[in-house]
């Protein structure tokens, strides 16, 4: 296998979940559609949650497609093992980011052109490029259970 095959690999498949996922959630849209067409007064409101939910579903699936994506991403870079002047400028300023943000809240002076001395040079340094993997996920994902139970209760 190719270098980055396995990337583009679990890409893909994180894509086609994401595809199913929204192929899903247009069928609850569809079936919501049809309650509503047949009992406007009844089903209104609880169209306007599924719909809601839908929304949220289909964002929560594109925020994981984007974090597979970056943790991947970061994890393939920093296994090639890349010195900053060999990166491109906006990857060296993504792995340097906390060096930059350390300068705004740096408490002792006397290492702070140290500091801005090391930001300034990046394109010349040979340290070794390490982008950050964050693993921590804002909410746990949604599996459409919400909108399954809905639609049970609604229909049932």
């Amino acid at each position: 296998m190719a270098m980055h095959e396995a990337l583009a690999f679990e890409l893909a498949g994180q894509c086609d979940q994401l595809l199913r996922r929204v192929d899903s959630l247009k069928r609850y849209m569809i079936l919501v559609a049809k309650l509503v067409d047949d009992d406007r007064e009844k089903w209104y409101e609880l169209s306007l949650e599924a719909r809601g939910s839908a929304v949220v579903g289909c964002c929560a699936e594109l925020e994981a497609l984007t974090r597979v994506t970056l943790q991947r991403s970061h994890e393939e870079i920093n296994a090639l093992q890349l010195e900053h002047r060999q990166a491109e400028s906006c990857l060296r300023q993504l792995a340097a980011h906390s060096a930059f943000e350390s300068l705004r809240s740096l408490q002792d002076h006397s290492k702070l052109w140290e500091r801005r001395a090391f930001t300034a040079t990046l394109d010349s340094s040979i340290e070794q490029v390490k982008l950050p993997i964050v693993h921590k996920s804002a909410q746990p994902l949604l599996d459409g259970r919400t909108l399954r139970r809905f639609l049970a209760r609604s229909c049932g």
